[in-house]
C-alpha cells in the first residue's frame, strides 16, 4: 500500500481514489495493535517518551500520554496546504470517507478534490515528503518536549527501546539512538527488528540487538 502511494496516477481524481482508501484503512479503520497495548502496560508507570515516524496514530489511539509523544512525520488524519501558504492543519476524516463512498471506477468526483481554503492550492496529507511539510505550533511543542527529555537524561540510566525502525528515515530514530548510546555511558540501546537488527561495531559491547518479531518479544517480556 505504501509503495502504491507513489504511483504516477494520471489524474488527481484517480490519485485520491487510491489515497482516500489508504488513509481510511490505515488511520481510521484499523484497530489498535496488541503490541501497542502491551508496550503501554510496560511503560505507563515509568518516565517515558515516545518518538515515532509512523503516521497512523496507533500510540495515540492506544492511550499513550500525548504530552509524551512526538509523531515526527505527521498524521494521516490531517491535511495541509501543498504550498504551504500557512501552517494550519485540517481534520480530514469526513472528507476522506466521502471520497471513498462516492468514487466510481477508482476515481473520486472532481468536486471532492481537497483545496486550501486560503489560497486555493491542493490540500495534501500532512506527511513529510519534502520541504513543504508543515511544522506547526503543536509539532514544535512536541519536538521541544522530546529534546528536553533527551537533555534531562544525560548522565542518567535510560533504556532506548527501538522497535522496528528501518532505513527509510534512519537519521530520526535509528542513528540518533545509536549516537545517544555511544555518547552516554548509562544509556542502553535495545533494538528489536525483524530484518535490520544489525548495528555499527561501536555500539555492540553495551547494547542489545534482537533479530525477531516485535509481537513475540512483547509477549516474552510480559
Amino acid at each position: 500500500m505504501y509503495s502504491a502511494a507513489f504511483y504516477p496516477y494520471s489524474t488527481l481524481e484517480a490519485r485520491w481514489g487510491y489515497f482516500s482508501k489508504y488513509i481510511k484503512i490505515n488511520r481510521f479503520d484499523v484497530p489498535v495493535g496488541q503490541v501497542y497495548h502491551d508496550l503501554l502496560e510496560l511503560v505507563k508507570n515509568k518516565n517515558y517518551f515516545v518518538i515515532t515516524t509512523n503516521a497512523d496514530a496507533q500510540f495515540e489511539k492506544s492511550g499513550f500520554d500525548l504530552q509524551k509523544l512526538f509523531a515526527v512525520q505527521g498524521d494521516y488524519s490531517k491535511f495541509q496546504c501543498e504550498t504551504p501558504c500557512h501552517n494550519n492543519l485540517y481534520d480530514n476524516e469526513n472528507m476522506v470517507k466521502a471520497m471513498v463512498e462516492q468514487q466510481t471506477n477508482f476515481s473520486i468526483p472532481s468536486v471532492l478534490l481537497p483545496k486550501c481554503p486560503v489560497c486555493g492550492a491542493n490540500l495534501v496529507p500532512h506527511l513529510r515528503k519534502d520541504n513543504a511539510f508543515v511544522e506547526n505550533e503543536e509539532w514544535e511543542q512536541a519536538n521541544e518536549r522530546y529534546k528536553n527529555f533527551v537533555r534531562e537524561s544525560v548522565g542518567k540510566k535510560m533504556l532506548l527501546l527501538e522497535l522496528g525502525v528501518g532505513f527509510n528515515t534512519p537519521s530520526i530514530i535509528r542513528w540518533s539512538f545509536e549516537q545517544l548510546s555511544i555518547s552516554n555511558p548509562k544509556h542502553t540501546l535495545m533494538r528489536i527488528n525483524k530484518d535490520d537488527a544489525q548495528a555499527s561495531m561501536a555500539i555492540f559491547s553495551k547494547n542489545i540487538l534482537v533479530q525477531g518479531d516485535i509481537a513475540d518479544f512483547m509477549t516474552f517480556v510480559k
